[in-house]
């Protein structure tokens, strides 16, 4: 530190006095001074470029002035330019604020981080203690620690990763650590090595972590945790109804997880295989037919929003595809003409290759020409009483390779149209149906 007080400018003409402009004698030597401590500091920064330099005192000059413009030359600044203009003063005199007393800075203290400013007790006040005002600064002579993220790091997404972080004090004192984890700029997470939960990928989010020494300094570091995608995982597959007839439809739908959260909430798309490949991928609950008897196997896989296919899943229970269909004298494939009252022997044939026993197909009649695909449940069904003492109410007995049901034809006008509706397994699907007109 080089304390100073400068020649005064005692000598001078006045400001505003009766020569203009004004001469300023005492300056010659204030410039001298200036440039014997200029060219001292510089010979310090000569011999080591980090050294700790403050030159300070009562130059009795302007910050804008020839003497402090010597004295900065390229080795010093003046702390007072770094202020705004309207507070660049430590001094009044005949009404004008002005800057008289300086503090310098040079080599490695102006990197540092400092406070300065001119305390006004005096010069703005009739009762002064001098009057001059005092100008303080401090500077911060702690160096900031060293630190490092480590990275980059590699996780799936759903799983954790650890990150580890270093750093050092340059004074050898300890240091901390504390962790941004979600880009917030807020650095919640303490500890050198933290858990890092990868929420959702393809993805890569930067993490910082924040090393800090025992005086407070601290040193910023960033690292990319490369987050992979991971593909769902089907976990059942349904077909429903697993057993059916030829022709008529079954859904698939299909269950999936997936690690990732925002994946499981924007939900899969789909694609089934049948037994002649996977087909596109779209929405879930596909109805697919089997155009004759057997078992059949199907598949599903699932896609998430990513791009991420899983695996095939295979329904471990095949479905049971049956051939059905009346039997004389009901003729699905055109209108059966009936009369009023008329019982009509109702015969459907179920089986593959061969006769399937032991069902109880339930059979209705539904007012109207009605398509039971369009909606099996509708609860204005009705059941006819039998026209046979050894038949059920709405239940068709087996009779010699079929199923049988003997079915009055209500007492309605001539014209009217019925709906029967037969479901041989007993569920709401499959459904056989034919159509009967009440003759004129």
């Amino acid at each position: 530190m080089i304390a100073n007080h400068f020649n005064s400018k005692g000598g001078d003409d006045p400001l505003e006095g009766r020569f203009q402009p004004p001469t300023r004698s005492s300056e010659v030597q204030r410039h001298q001074q200036a440039q014997i401590v200029h060219d001292f500091v510089a010979s310090i920064e000569a011999a080591d470029p980090t050294a700790n330099v403050v030159v300070d005192g009562d130059l009795n000059d302007f910050e804008f002035s020839d003497t402090v413009h010597i004295l900065e030359n390229g080795v010093l600044t003046d702390l007072m330019d770094t202020l705004p203009e309207n507070q660049r003063y430590s001094y009044v005199f005949e009404g004008n604020s002005q800057t008289l007393d300086h503090i310098l800075l040079g080599g490695g203290l102006l990197s540092r981080q400092f406070v300065f400013d001119p305390v006004h007790v005096n010069a703005e006040f009739a009762t002064q203690a001098s009057d001059h005002d005092p100008s303080v600064v401090r500077i911060s002579l702690n160096d900031a620690p060293s630190a490092d993220a480590g990275g980059p790091y590699s996780v799936t997404e759903g799983s954790t990763v650890t990150l580890t972080a270093s750093g050092s004090d340059p004074e050898g004192s300890p240091v901390s650590y504390a962790w941004d984890l979600d880009g917030n700029r807020t650095f919640e997470t303490p500890g050198q090595s933290v858990s890092y939960t990868a929420v959702e990928g393809p993805a890569s989010p930067t993490v910082q972590v924040r090393v800090t020494d025992a005086l407070g300094a601290s040193t910023d570091a960033q690292a990319t945790v490369n987050i992979a995608n991971v593909a769902p995982t089907v976990a059942s597959l349904t077909a429903a109804p697993a057993i059916t007839l030829s022709g008529q439809g079954v859904t698939l739908t299909g269950t999936a997880t997936d690690p990732s959260g925002p994946d499981t909430t924007a939900g899969f798309t789909w694609a089934f295989d049948t037994g002649s490949g996977f087909g596109q991928f779209g929405s879930n609950g596909v109805v697919a037919s089997f155009a004759s008897c057997g078992m059949y196997t199907v598949a599903a896989k699932a896609q998430d929003k990513d791009g991420g296919i899983s695996a095939p899943f295979t329904d471990p229970t095949a479905v049971r595809v049956f051939d059905g269909g009346f039997d004389p004298p009901v003729d699905p494939e055109s209108v059966n003409l009936v009369h009023a009252g008329q019982v009509v022997p109702v015969k459907i044939t179920v089986g593959c290759n061969g006769f399937l026993s032991g069902l109880h197909p339930a059979i209705t009649l539904r007012s109207g020409d009605y398509d039971p695909n369009v909606d099996p449940d509708d609860p204005t069904y009705y059941i006819q009483d039998s026209g046979s003492s050894a038949d059920t109410d709405g239940v068709m007995r087996e009779v010699s390779g079929q199923y049988v049901y003997n079915l009055r034809v209500p007492t309605m006008p001539a014209g009217s149209l019925f709906t029967v509706l037969i479901r041989p397994f007993g569920g709401q699907t499959p459904v056989l149906h034919a159509l009967f007109k009440i003759r004129r």
